[in-house]
């Protein structure tokens, strides 16, 4: 996910009338606002974090959760960080998809639940296999 609005406006232009439409100005406007949306300036969250990025993502591309791991780990927080190849933005969310289902298992695996499809996914995803299974 996009976790600096401000920087996420600064690279990716497109999404400006959504973006300020939601937070209700730009960045020069109400800055507040963005920091208070935006995960990177709430640090620690002092909670797990596991961030799924597609490595083809070119909505919110994998180095915007890069650099945010890397911060939020220099505060402390517990953070991991997965770029998944052949995946761009909507596969991660699309039921079914190999990357959709790997999403599932991480939210079912830090909720502590497991679903049928865990053991599967944990051997497609072999070298993941120690983060979410």
């Amino acid at each position: 996910g996009v976790m600096d609005l401000e920087a996420f406006l600064q690279n990716q232009n497109c999404f400006e009338p959504t973006i300020t439409t939601l937070i209700g100005g730009s960045p020069t406007d109400v800055p507040d606002r963005y920091r208070l949306a935006s995960p990177l300036y709430l640090l620690p969250l002092e909670v797990k974090q596991v961030l799924l990025y597609g490595a083809q993502d070119n909505v919110v591309p994998p180095w915007f959760g890069q650099q945010y791991a890397e911060a939020a780990r220099k505060t402390g927080d517990d953070v991991t960080f997965a770029s998944i190849e052949n995946t761009s933005h909507f596969e991660l969310i699309a039921p079914g998809s190999e990357a959709g289902d790997l999403v599932e298992n991480a939210v079912l695996s830090m909720l502590k639940l497991k679903n049928k499809e865990s053991e599967k996914i944990c051997r497609i995803w072999g070298n993941l296999r120690h983060t979410f299974c």
